[in-house]
């Protein structure tokens, strides 16, 4: 999109970090899509406070970033994706499986109980293929 000047125009985004407007789009086009993917009790959970202070989890990186999603256990992420307690890519500095841990101390989330959706993403568009 270009503005009046003829430079690239600035898009105001919303605290979720969407333009206005692309979240309810999103949100409307999503269900039939994530509908397929796996129920939320096949992933890790866990409760906080936490008895340890970091999750360790498989990583598999297959695209350019990998990325983690906590939801509260009472939360559908297929019905409420943007509901994520935490959203955060990360790159993949080199493709296949290995270790990662998040500190669950710094975790800025409320008393209860979890579960940790990882999920790809390319470098444009959204995630997806959780596991």
């Amino acid at each position: 999109m270009m503005s009046e000047t003829g430079k690239p125009a600035r898009i105001s985004l919303s605290p979720s970090g969407y333009a206005p407007g692309d979240v309810e789009q999103m949100v409307a086009a999503r269900p039939l899509v994530l509908s397929n993917y796996p129920s939320p009790d096949t992933f890790i959970t866990f409760d906080l406070p936490a008895s340890k202070s970091e999750l360790t989890f498989k990583i598999n990186c297959k695209t350019d970033y990998y990325v983690l999603l906590i939801f509260s256990k009472t939360i559908d992420y297929r019905k409420a994706p943007t509901l994520a307690g935490y959203n955060k890519a990360y790159e993949c500095g080199k493709q296949g499986e290995f270790s990662a841990s998040i500190d669950l101390k710094e975790l800025n989330l409320n008393r209860g109980s979890y579960y940790l959706v990882r999920a790809h993403q390319d470098r444009e568009g959204s995630w997806y293929e959780p596991y």
